[in-house]
């Protein structure tokens, strides 16, 4: 663990006074201009390896693309170099043995894809650079797998870093956002000092975060991820996958959305967006509304006009593949809104004087239904605005007071 430590300070010295390592002792490749190791179209502005070479490359323009060919890279000092470089894209590069791999530096705005890197000390590095995209790369037998310094905005997807002394490792950066990687057998799978909290290692639950090989288990609900999160300095991962490239196998997912409760005769928006396909199409949408009526498309609106528990039914197609997904609808009658009103207030834990105020409002109303007088429920519901109004900011937060104010509207809405 000591020597971890002394070398770890070794490398943020480097990085902190802005040392940069010393070239291979042959001069480097300039790209796109170098003719001996590679073919240049102009057209497409892309410069292809044609063979292995021992040394640096250093791309001096902006707006193309390095194609390693799978062909080796090897040598000291840094493997390929980009200073104040945007629009470049480096792919399919087998980098080994440098101080720095890949060194991007005040760089915007480019690609890393596909690339092999071993036994070097820093596999990627990013200093002062934004706005990158890091996918499909395989970091082996690294000090550093993927290292970030005062970097933000930048995209880490679908990387695998195996057997590196740190999978992933921030300094001052936020705003970053890694998912989907795998995180195998690394000393320290991730690590971030003096990072903000808003660098993200996950999305929803459709695709997750990153496969961690040391937080696997338990998944008792069988969703693909492990039910804790994988928390790491500065840093956590809400939706770790139990198995490695586990985001690949993701097919067709329906979403029917979130269960709701609405009134009898109120319009009802469900909305179906939250369904995934692999390929981001899906061919259609069809609803069951479990009341015998049926509807289509991604949003739709519906009423019910009795009062019950309906469970929707939405099946989405896509090719050959479906998939559907359920949401509970209450419809409830004003009283039985109302009901739920008063529980609510009682919940809230009031002053009792304020919430007996509130109720007696509320109980008189529910009177006032069952003789089918709606012209004094109304009048009841909106002297309870009032007086939930008098209380915003004062006996109730603002998010309390607009919540039963919009509850008690709607009501009055549904008996005009």
């Amino acid at each position: 663990m000591k020597k971890i430590a002394l070398l770890s300070l070794v490398g943020l010295l480097i990085l902190v006074f802005g040392i940069i390592p010393a070239r291979a002792s042959s001069l480097p490749r300039y790209i796109p201009g170098d003719t001996e190791i590679g073919i240049w179209d102009p057209i497409k502005r892309t410069y292809t390896l044609t063979k292995d070479i021992n040394g640096s490359i250093e791309i001096v323009e902006n707006n193309l693309i390095l194609d390693g060919a799978n062909h080796k890279i090897n040598g000291l000092g840094y493997g390929i170099y980009l200073f104040q470089r945007s629009n470049v894209m480096v792919k399919n590069c087998n980098i080994s043995d440098f101080f720095i791999a890949i060194f991007c530096s005040f760089s915007s705005s480019n690609i890393l894809a596909n690339n092999t890197i071993k036994n070097s000390v820093y596999g990627i590095y990013l200093n002062s650079s934004s706005s990158n995209t890091l996918t499909d790369n395989i970091l082996i037998n690294n000090w550093y797998g993927v290292l970030l310094y005062f970097s933000y905005f930048n995209a880490l997807i679908t990387n695998t870093a195996i057997n590196n002394q740190f999978g992933v490792y921030f300094f001052n950066c936020g705003e970053n956002k890694t998912y989907n990687n795998n995180f195998i057998d690394n000393l320290i799978q991730a690590y971030c000092i003096d990072a903000s909290s808003d660098n993200e290692f996950f999305l929803d639950k459709i695709f997750g975060g990153n496969y961690w090989s040391n937080w696997i288990k338990p998944d008792e609900d069988n969703n693909g991820f492990v039910d804790y999160p994988y928390v790491f300095s500065s840093g956590h991962d809400a939706l770790p996958w139990i198995c490695q490239d586990g985001w690949k196998y993701i097919t067709l997912v329906a979403n029917a959305g979130s269960d709701k409760k609405v009134l009898v005769g109120e319009m009802l928006q469900i909305d179906g967006s939250g369904s995934y396909a692999p390929d981001g199409v899906i061919e259609s949408y069809d609803w069951d509304f479990g009341d015998g009526n049926t509807g289509f498309g991604i949003l739709v609106s519906y009423r019910y006009d009795i009062a019950g528990i309906y469970t929707v039914i939405l099946t989405v197609t896509d090719d050959d593949l479906t998939d559907t997904d359920t949401a509970e609808i209450t419809v409830q009658t004003p009283a039985e809104a109302i009901g739920d009103l008063i529980t609510t207030i009682e919940d809230f834990g009031l002053p009792k004087g304020i919430e007996k105020s509130l109720i007696a409002l509320l109980k008189a109303a529910i009177k006032s239904l069952e003789k089918y007088q709606e012209q004094a429920v109304i009048g009841q519901l909106t002297g309870f605005i009032h007086h939930v109004e008098a209380q915003n900011d004062k006996k109730l937060t603002e998010e309390q007071a607009q919540m039963l104010i919009g509850v008690a509207q709607r009501i009055i809405d549904s008996i005009q």
